[in-house]
């Protein structure tokens, strides 16, 4: 629902209308990218589901989707919106940092599939609305209605850094996916 986001995005290529969202100094898009270019497949192998759940995008195509005026976002401001959003603290294990108990300040509470060990109660008190698109990996997708994973634009070596959100948690991960085209990720763009 657009009336409770603080602005519009109205992307001119496709007519498409995004909700946006100010935390902090930055200005997010609050729904998913839905632009429809080479390299994209919808949520879940299902084209019903792109106007809630956006689309998924392998890394060649992040260019070409990523409307005038907005970009992907980098890893630190990722984290200037996870840190904003009141993540507590850090925690890093492997390849992977969590930011610990900010998710449901930034996930819708519907669609996600409940968890039976963990409340998935989540606020939305940003609304930021992350939704559980899932994601593809070496064509088949993956955790429909219990995950979110967005790309960022910060890179080391061959994989660049994601951030996702999991219905078993109330902490945003940080890893890394490759860049080869074997995966595809949703994407919420940061005005320039």
């Amino acid at each position: 629902m657009l009336s409770d986001k603080q602005g519009l995005l109205f992307d001119d290529r496709d007519g498409e209308v995004y909700g946006t969202v100010r935390i902090g100094g930055q200005e997010w898009m609050a729904e998913n990218l839905r632009f429809r270019c080479e390299g994209s497949v919808p949520c879940n192998n299902d084209e019903s589901l792109a106007p809630a759940y956006g689309r998924l995008y392998s890394w060649g195509a992040i260019a070409g989707a990523i409307p005038a005026g907005w970009h992907l976002p980098s890893l630190l401001e990722w984290e200037e919106l996870l840190w904003t959003a009141g993540a507590f603290e850090l925690e890093r294990s492997a390849n992977i940092i969590e930011y610990k108990r900010v998710a449901p300040s930034l996930k819708t509470s519907r669609s996600w599939l409940p968890d039976k060990d963990f409340s998935s109660a989540s606020g939305d008190d940003l609304r930021f609305s992350v939704l559980p698109a899932g994601n593809c990996r070496r064509g088949s997708f993956t955790e429909f209605a219990k995950s979110a994973e967005f790309w960022s634009a910060s890179c080391l070596g061959d994989c660049a850094c994601t951030f996702s959100f999991y219905n078993f948690s109330s902490s945003v991960f940080r890893s890394l996916s490759p860049v080869n085209g074997s995966s595809a990720h949703s994407i919420r763009c940061i005005r320039d």
